[in-house]
């Protein structure tokens, strides 16, 4: 009888000391991590700073590649290269309302791929295309009307994580 006791006493320190070790290694299980608000929102900005200035480069980029590019192929590349953009860190907010922006620019090249004759830095471009005419005025600010909100929809987002936004 005292044998059967010191074994289930043994059994059940064993199993303690199982589910404590299990417990201890949850973070390298897979388990997500659970910080605090404090550290999430750190994170979260962190994230979201360097999403915008991943976003930022390209931008700047697209915006000088038009003068030796057509535009359509130029937002083209910019949309495919936002794809690289790593949002896995940042707020499922965040990253939905850079998608949508980026659909915004991909729903663009349509209508940009009427010009591929025009060069210039990408806002001189687009005040080519305003002097073609009032259809081509009207075009325009159809493609750039869902840019602008999107991306306002991006900025507002981003403020709400404590980050200030420049550009679009």
């Amino acid at each position: 009888m005292m044998k059967s006791k010191l074994a289930i006493s043994r059994i059940s320190l064993y199993l303690v000391a199982l589910c404590l070790g299990l417990a201890a290694c949850e973070p390298y299980l897979g388990a997500p991590e659970k910080p605090d608000d404090d550290t999430k929102v750190v994170s979260y900005t962190d994230a979201i700073r360097k999403a915008l200035a991943a976003d930022s480069k390209l931008g700047s980029a697209r915006n000088a590649a038009t003068a030796d590019e057509d535009l359509a192929t130029v937002i083209e590349n910019y949309v495919d290269a936002m794809d690289d953009i790593d949002c896995t860190a940042c707020p499922v907010d965040f990253r939905d309302a850079l998608r949508r922006h980026r659909q915004a620019w991909r729903d663009s090249i349509d209508f940009f791929s009427q010009f591929d004759e025009l060069r210039g830095e990408m806002h001189e471009v687009f005040n080519q295309i305003r002097a073609q005419g009032s259809e081509a005025r009207h075009g325009l600010e159809t493609v750039e009307r869902p840019i602008w909100e999107t991306w306002r929809e991006v900025e507002d987002v981003a403020r709400k994580y404590e980050v200030e936004v420049s550009g679009g």
